[in-house]
Formats: structure tokens, sequence, C-alpha cells
């Protein structure tokens, strides 16, 4: 359990690689991840490991250590889950409520799908920047070059910009995955494929 009091949010996201999973079931870890932030749930649409997160002021900004074409080439399609939080507690070592854990399996509510992973972030308004794996190393080993980095470098355009260099995608509406009528669930959701 965190050792402060926090607001528990009614939904959770939980962000894969994986689409159309109908049972979300915890890791070789043990834990079921969720998060109450959706930006959090989209950088986990990406199979990279080499990923860094962190949050300027408002925004989410994520590094990944790739190739942007390499990532575009390979970025298959994946889902952000929507879960109710029934099961899960905020992370005991977490600093912040990002990351909610869980050690069942849950049914989710709704996915939204995507077939490129950048639509994804940059959908859901993720600062997304593609650095060498010499600028992830060094990051890596000091979380304090972050900042720096993030004023100086220019991040992925803007999901417009996504939509014009990439036109084989189109905009699909969310698929429910049960017929629950919660208000919450419904609205413009948009999906990428």
């Amino acid at each position: 359990m965190h050792p402060l009091p926090l607001a528990r949010p009614r939904l959770l996201f939980h962000g894969s690689h994986l689409p159309d999973l109908t049972v979300l079931k915890p890791g070789a870890d043990g834990y079921l991840y969720a998060t109450p932030d959706v930006r959090f749930a989209s950088i986990f649409l990406s199979k990279n490991e080499r990923a860094i997160s962190f949050s300027v002021n408002e925004d989410l900004c994520v590094f990944l250590a790739e190739r942007r074409e390499d990532f575009v080439r390979r970025s298959r399609s994946g889902s952000i889950y929507v879960i109710e939080n029934t099961h899960h507690d905020v992370k005991s070592d977490s600093t912040s409520d990002r990351e909610w854990i869980a050690e069942t399996s849950v049914q989710p509510l709704m996915q939204m799908r995507y077939e490129s992973a950048l639509f994804g972030m940059l959908v859901h308004g993720v600062k997304v920047f593609f650095i060498s794996e010499d600028l992830y190393r060094y990051a890596t080993e000091d979380p304090k070059l972050l900042p720096s980095l993030w004023r100086r470098l220019t991040p992925e355009k803007d999901i417009h910009h996504f939509l014009q260099m990439e036109p084989d995608k189109s905009i699909h509406a969310a698929e429910a995955l049960s017929g629950d009528s919660s208000p919450a669930l419904h609205g413009p959701l948009l999906l990428a494929r």
C-alpha cells in the first residue's frame, strides 16, 4: 500500500502491445499494472524495452532509443484497456499515483485499439522523442539528464503531421468488450488502424 492516502479512481487504463485480449493477467512478476493516466498507459502500446518516461509540468514525455523509421515500421497493433479499479492498489514504492498493481486477472470493460503505437501515444498527448542508444545509456545512468534532453531535443510532431506522413493509418471507433452502459465509457474515443 502507498504511504500517502490517495483518492481511488473508479477506472484505470492498461496499455499493451497485445490487442484484442478478453482477460488481462498478471505478468511474470505476479502483478497486473494499470494507471489512471491514459497517457502513461499509451507508452506501453510499444514493446520497446528501451524507453524512459518522465513528466515536465503537465507534459508526459517518453524517450525511445530507436530511429523513428524503424519504430514506425516495427510497431504493431496494441490496445489500451479500460478496467474497473476493484482489485488494484498503488504500487508501494511509487512516488505518485501513476502505477497501480493487482495480483488478480481482470476482464476489461473496453479497449482502444491502435495499429501504431506512435499514433496512440500522440493522440493521447505524449511528447515522444527518438534518441540514440548512446543518449539512452547516458540518461539511464544519470536520470538528471532528462530535463536537459527535453529542452534540447525536438519531440515528434503532432497527430495531424503523423497522419500526413502515415496516410495508410485510418481512424476507427472504439470497440466495447462488454454491454456496460456507463456514461464514462462512451464518447469520442478514437482508434488508429
